[in-house]
């Protein structure tokens, strides 16, 4: 509103009757901009049940992946576990052909020592 028009209007005594009339269409105004808050509100609502909705898939997806990970870390493990038995006993058999041969060397020494006559 204008200076000028406020100034007007105040100069003019105001009867009830014009004060309810000024107050009927003041809540008029009113109930319509709160009905379109209502409408607002009632589309938050459903975006946050559609954000509960995300929610929950991603707690699920979490958990899935989560016991995901932990049976290929079983899993993994479990091969590990196996080739490294499997290295252990080739590991074994490689250090038993290297040393038969010699597994008899310390009677053969005795008899040396004893043929020479070296007492120890």
């Amino acid at each position: 509103m204008s200076k000028r028009r406020v100034k007007n209007e105040m100069e003019k005594p105001v009867t009830r009757a014009e004060l309810s009339e000024e107050m009927t269409t003041v809540r008029t105004r009113f109930d319509g901009v709160d009905g379109r808050f209502d409408g607002v509100d009632g589309r938050f609502d459903g975006i946050d049940r559609r954000l509960d909705g995300i929610d929950k898939r991603i707690d699920t997806l979490t958990a899935s992946i989560g016991e995901t990970i932990a049976q290929a870390i079983v899993t993994i493990d479990q091969n590990l576990a196996r080739h490294v038995r499997a290295s252990e006993e080739r590991l074994r058999v490689e250090i038993r052909a290297f040393e038969d041969p010699y597994r008899d060397l310390p009677g053969r020494v005795t008899r040396l020592e004893d043929h020479v006559g070296i007492k120890r």
